[in-house]
């Protein structure tokens, strides 16, 4: 028997047998080191990406202070509309047409500071009866949007209207924004 050939066969069976040549545990070594110390930097790299995204896609709501300036059954918008204004014209504008064509004389148009405020008006439009309310409930703003929480108040079956068209609306004014506005609007009926 050649010796070579039983020498290799000897060394087979002793890595088998638990005893691998020191160069193969120093690389299944390292090799767990290092992927140890990358697979912990790379899941920290994933956490700070995913938490990142979390507050981009969920960013924090703040609440903001309003002040109404006029809310009514009677203006001159007989449909729906929302308004966004940031500037006095479209302030004097929108003024008009809400009081101007409905009152006499038309009452004076409130002073608003447009690079400090954004002034949102909610019209619901003609309505056959009275018993119909806008209100805006809460406004809130985060780094991409202003949201705006309306109460629709319908009357119930069992009251009594007159029959009178109504343009039920609602002013306010919020920290000044330039970025979109969206409106939600919760119907709420009056039970008398």
């Amino acid at each position: 028997m050649d010796d070579s050939h039983h020498s290799a066969s000897k060394g087979s069976v002793l890595f088998s047998m638990g005893k691998p040549p020191r160069l193969i545990l120093a690389v299944i070594l390292l090799t767990i080191v290092a992927s140890g110390f990358l697979g912990y930097f790379g899941v920290r790299a994933m956490i700070g990406a995913t938490n990142e995204q979390l507050v981009k896609n969920n960013p924090i709501h703040q609440t903001v202070t309003f002040h109404r300036i006029s809310r009514g059954q009677l203006s001159g918008y007989d449909r729906s509309a929302n308004l966004i204004i940031n500037n006095r014209v479209d302030w004097l504008r929108a003024w008009d047409q809400t009081f101007c064509h409905t009152l006499i004389p038309c009452p004076a148009t409130p002073e608003v500071d447009f690079s400090q405020r954004t002034v949102l008006a909610v019209f619901l439009g003609q309505r056959g009866s009275t018993g119909y309310e806008v209100k805006v409930i809460r406004a809130t703003m985060d780094d991409s949007k202003t949201t705006v929480d309306l109460t629709l108040t319908v009357p119930g079956r069992s009251c009594t209207t007159g029959a009178t068209m109504t343009y039920p609306y609602d002013m306010v004014d919020i920290p000044r924004t330039n970025g979109p506005v969206s409106f939600t609007i919760q119907t709420q009926t009056f039970n008398c």
